[in-house]
């Protein structure tokens, strides 16, 4: 059973990695505005979700995954047995 979660941790990083290779990083994961919203009824009814909270969570994600900013980070590619894709992610020049 442990060799299924890796192949899907390896499966999840490889999704990341190719996202980040086209560009997709750490400020352009967000929910779009209509899922901020209060929600009409139940427990937490007319309560929005505070963008604070939210970038704070998806903030401890990455940390949780071994992520950095840009995505998969080396080590994390190291640890799963990626090491080819390491150098795929252009960190800091998108920041231009």
């Amino acid at each position: 059973m442990p060799e299924m979660m890796t192949i899907g941790e390896r499966n999840f990083n490889f999704l990341k990695l190719g996202g980040a290779i086209y560009g997709y990083i750490r400020q352009d994961d967000d929910l779009l505005r209509r899922f901020k919203g209060p929600l009409p009824r139940g427990n937490s009814a007319h309560e929005p979700i505070p963008d604070e909270d939210l970038q704070e969570a998806i903030d401890k994600y990455y940390e949780l995954r071994g992520w950095d900013e840009y995505g998969p980070t080396d080590a994390k590619l190291i640890q799963l047995d990626m090491k080819e894709f390491i150098g795929l992610i252009q960190r800091g020049e998108m920041d231009a």
